[in-house]
């Protein structure tokens, strides 16, 4: 028998790429596949990123799992930027261990009359520049009849 024995998922990663440093990796979200067809993965700071996205478009209790994580709030519940600020703040310290503060986040009015842009300013660990995330939350059902 010649060479090491094969140990893993054949064509996977053989290793985590230097990119991903401290910061780890994941599968990339939204899911996707990638070029070879398999699930696209992510590392990094785009890792922290699309951990945070997932954090905004998931309602609590949506994963049966983790029944507190999310930050999107029901459809017909009222929006406010209290609701948003404390739900984005308490998610994300209790599920994103990488994000070591949050600024001051601050709803204002999306591009629409439906949607209320957040932003969302971040500090990643051990990392010098901040982060910003910009997300659209569903404010309010259409009155277009």
């Amino acid at each position: 028998m010649s060479g090491p024995p094969i140990v893993g998922t054949p064509g996977a990663l053989p290793a985590v790429p230097s990119q991903a440093a401290h910061l780890g990796q994941g599968i990339a979200y939204p899911v996707r596949a990638d070029s070879k067809g398999r699930l696209a993965l992510s590392w990094g700071l785009t890792a922290v990123s699309e951990s945070m996205a997932s954090i905004c478009s998931t309602e609590p209790g949506e994963r049966c799992m983790q029944p507190d994580y999310g930050a999107a709030t029901a459809t017909f519940e009222p929006q406010d930027s209290h609701r948003i600020r404390a739900a984005i703040e308490e998610t994300v310290a209790d599920h994103e261990p990488r994000v070591t503060g949050l600024g001051d986040i601050e709803p204002r009015n999306g591009q629409t009359m439906e949607t209320v842009e957040v932003d969302i300013p971040y500090s990643v660990v051990n990392e010098a520049t901040s982060q910003t995330l910009v997300y659209p939350f569903f404010a309010r059902p259409t009155t277009d009849g």
